[in-house]
């Protein structure tokens, strides 16, 4: 889940009553350390179980790709005879940069959302029904941009507050990230908390999908 923070002060399962139940006979880590700050250099770390001094993936401008001598997450998978599917909309999880190694089937395309992803999860299943599935989604609903509209539940569960910035044209200029100035946005925040419980009952979709196909 590209994107996610949460706040001390904040409760994220209060937000997330459906993913809180699909893991509470698991374990929750509340002391987590990132690899890197942002997405470039810290997804490899998850595909590939390396730092990213290892797995070489820095720079924004640079081409990157996994070494040959790295084996990677799904080829892991792909020994103990899975199926390996790959469904991501985040462009710094390209498939030039190697996202494609290991996998049987990959669907890479930008703005794909979490609820088509949940189509596409149910219709592999409904096929690959009979095989160990090993199912890899990069979710980047949260990374929510002022260039469209929210999509219609959100809005529902919105104050008319979010509005102002699609009629006010100068906070839609791009702006220097160099002149940027990051301050508490009320607004900004309820859009990430709503679209935060939009996932949240998507995922029970997702849920019953899997529990279909694989019941206990």
């Amino acid at each position: 889940l590209d994107g996610f923070t949460f706040s001390e002060n904040e409760s994220f399962f209060e937000f997330c009553p459906n993913i809180k139940k699909f893991f509470e006979n698991g374990v929750v880590f509340k002391n987590n350390f990132c690899n890197a700050e942002w997405t470039l250099p810290s997804f490899p770390s998850h595909f590939s179980g390396l730092r990213q001094q290892n797995h070489g993936f820095y720079h924004n401008k640079k081409f990157h790709i996994f070494r040959d001598d790295i084996k990677v997450l799904p080829e892991l998978f792909k020994e103990k005879n899975y199926l390996n599917f790959f469904l991501n909309s985040n462009p710094r999880a390209n498939p030039k940069y190697g996202y494609i190694r290991g996998f049987d089937r990959t669907i890479h395309k930008l703005n794909y959302e979490f609820d088509d992803m949940c189509n596409d999860v149910d219709d592999h299943l409904s096929v690959f029904k009979n095989r160990d599935n090993f199912i890899m989604m990069n979710v980047f609903d949260l990374h929510e941009t002022d260039k469209n509209l929210p999509p219609f539940e959100n809005q529902a569960n919105l104050n008319m507050d979010y509005l102002t910035q699609y009629l006010n044209s100068n906070k839609n200029k791009r702006i220097p990230l160099k002149d940027k100035k990051y301050v508490h946005n009320k607004v900004e925040i309820d859009k990430y908390l709503v679209n935060l419980k939009r996932i949240d009952r998507i995922f029970s979709r997702l849920i019953h999908s899997v529990e279909k196909f694989y019941p206990k």
